[in-house]
Parts: C-alpha cells; structure tokens; sequence
C-alpha cells in the first residue's frame, strides 16, 4: 500500500509544477517589469509643477523702453504735422501763409502747441509767398536724425522757393499752397474745411502705408513713380504730389506740365487749364474760381455766393481774404458783404488800416470782382 502511494504523490507534485511553468510563463510579462525596470522608470513620476526646467534669459537686449527724449521727439512731430495743416487750410481760406501762427487760433487751431521740452512755440517766419518753421529733435525718429529741422511749404528740409508770381496774359495768378484742394467726396465730409483734413494728426507712417511727407502718397507709391517721399511737393509747383496724381492729373515731377510757361499750381490758381496751353478750366457760376477748385473746397460750381453774403466765392478767397462758406466771418452780427461796402473789416473790429485796403485793391485789380460783388458794393 505504501509504495502504490510515492507514485502517485509524485505525480501530484509534477502536476503542480508543471502548472506553476505555465503560469509563469504567460505572467512574466507583467511581473517581469516590476522585478527590473530600470532606477529611472522606478522614479516617482513628476507633475508638471514639479517640473522646473532651466530657461535662458529671455530679455532682448535690443528692446529698451522709450526714452523721455524720444517721446518728446515723436510729440514735436505731431505739433509739427498739425500746424502743417492749419497753415495750408489757413492759406486756402485766405489766399496766403499767415504773418504769425497765432492767427492760426481759433479758426485753425484750438491752441497753438509748444515745445515740449522748452514750453517755447515753434520758430516761424513769412519767407516770401512760403514760410518756413523752425524746430529741434533730441535724438531723432523715422528718417530724421537729431538736430535742427525746417518744415516749408515743399515739405520737410527743403528750402522755401515761393516767392512773388508771375502775371498770366493780363490775370495776376497766385501760388497754390503743398496741399491744395484735396478731395472730400470720397470720405462723405461735408466739405467744411478747403483741404482733406483727416484727423489733426496724420497716422504715424507704419511698414505699409508710411507717407513720410504727408502728401497724399504713401511711400510706396511715390518709389514707383519717381517721387520724392520726403517733400510733399516734388516738382515745387505748388500742389502737393497726391493731388496732382488723384485731383488734377497733371505730373508731379514737371511744374509746367503743358509747357506754357506757367507753373500748374499758379495756373490752376487763375482758372487757366494747367494740361492745355492758354486753356481756360470751367466756371460755371462765374464767380471766379474754377469749377475744380470748387468741388476739391467743398464749395458749389453752381453757385457763386454759397453763404448769400453778397459776395461772389471766389472774391471773398482771392480778393477780400473771407470765408465763402461763412456770411459773417468776424462773427459781429453783420454779413461781410455789408462791412466791406459800408467801410468796416469783415474780418475783425473796426475798418482796415491803410497798408490792408492797399492790399485789397491790389488783389482786386489783379483778380477783378464778380457777381453778386459787383452789385453789393455798387461798382
């Protein structure tokens, strides 16, 4: 009995073994990495917040905050760019550059800005029929470096060339100021300024659409036609760039683009067609000035006294020196039509002195009077 039983206890354990084989066998993969995965896989995993990678220092050592200087600087060229373009509403209103930039106030300009730094207005002198304005950068901005520089009718650091006009067959012509009758009916303005006036300060030239000299022509544009973008007038005929290439059609780089002998801004100025030799440009309320000048002003081609003060429009700009869109343009109660004839300035208290009325006749024989003026005054 007991040796039937060592056969059979045997085949008991290799029965166990032979199961322990096979389960081990299909089990090594699991256990198998937990008796030797590496130290590293051993290691606690870590959370992101646990995680503190080395960084560079990310501070660019080109990038610096903007200086006092600099922001002084960049305030001077806005002040800057605002007179620029009182100065020319100013002369489209009254048919010249003003004696001094106050007058610029209030009609122009709510306050007439200083310099930042020094509290000093900017140095600003008539310089025959231009001007020139005198200021200072610290340490420079856009394309100009530091030091003293000009702002003239021809735009910035550019000699101021105007001077007396020529007469044109018998009729006195007078220059047309950088910016000239810029268009108004493609922004829906009502035409209450003489010039585009969009904004006081004109967008700081950015990569696409910089217009260093505020011309109407961005940068860009003036490269491709052979423009300078630094001067608002490249030809110095008295119409800034932009308006020659979008308003007229004449050529920015000639100032007699008809060959007549006569600049295009003096002979738009007149009435004369600045394309046609000897041609006369349209009139249609004859009231002195040219239709395209009208339309460019926000004034009516089609009536000659758009504020009824009995004046013509083109009489009050190029002879007497008031607004045509303002009856009363001193603002004391009585129109200016009624000044000038009964003797008084339509333009401030009192009458005009002696050295103003001789400039009036000047003007008036130059340009002649016309209708309703003729009739008002009594002449």
């Amino acid at each position: 009995m007991k040796g039937a039983i060592k056969p059979l206890s045997a085949l008991v354990i290799m029965g166990v073994l032979s199961i322990i084989v096979i389960l081990g066998v299909q089990l090594y993969p699991q256990w198998s990495r937990y008796l030797f995965r590496p130290a590293e896989e051993a290691a606690p995993a870590t959370t992101e917040n646990d995680q503190m990678p080395e960084t560079e220092d990310q501070t660019d050592p080109e990038v610096t905050e903007e200086t006092p200087a600099a922001a002084d600087d960049w305030e001077r060229y806005r002040n800057v760019n605002e007179i620029r373009i009182a100065l020319n509403s100013f002369f489209n209103s009254h048919g010249e550059y003003p004696q001094r930039l106050d007058q610029l106030v209030p009609d122009e300009l709510s306050i007439l800005s200083r310099d930042p730094r020094t509290g000093q207005h900017y140095d600003y002198t008539r310089s025959g029929a231009g001007f020139t304005l005198t200021f200072s950068f610290e340490v420079g901005i856009l394309t100009f470096p530091p030091g003293e520089h000009t702002l003239t009718s021809r735009g910035f650091d550019l000699p101021e060339t105007l001077t007396e006009t020529p007469e044109l067959e018998d009729t006195a012509v007078m220059t047309v100021p950088a910016e000239d009758a810029e268009e108004t009916e493609s922004d829906g303005s009502d035409g209450s300024e003489m010039a585009d006036e969009e904004g006081l300060f004109p967008e700081l030239p950015t990569e696409e659409k910089a217009d260093t000299d505020g011309d109407g022509l961005d940068d860009e544009r003036e490269l491709a036609l052979k423009t300078d973008p630094s001067s608002a007038d490249t030809d110095a005929d008295g119409l800034s760039d932009g308006t020659e290439v979008d308003s007229y059609g004449t050529d920015p780089l000639n100032a007699d683009s008809d060959g007549d002998g006569f600049s295009d801004g003096d002979e738009i100025w007149s009435g004369y067609d600045p394309l046609k030799d000897g041609g006369r440009l349209d009139d249609m309320d004859s009231d002195g000035l040219a239709d395209i000048l009208e339309e460019a002003g926000g004034l009516d081609p089609q009536d000659p006294d758009i504020d009824g003060d009995g004046l013509a429009d083109g009489d009050e700009l190029r002879v007497f020196l008031t607004d045509p869109r303002n009856d009363d343009t001193d603002g004391d109660g009585y129109d200016d039509g009624r000044e000038i004839r009964d003797g008084y300035a339509p333009d401030g208290p009192g009458a005009w002195d002696e050295e103003t009325l001789q400039a009036v006749a000047e003007r008036r024989d130059k340009f002649g009077l016309h209708e309703p003026t003729g009739t008002t005054l009594g002449t």
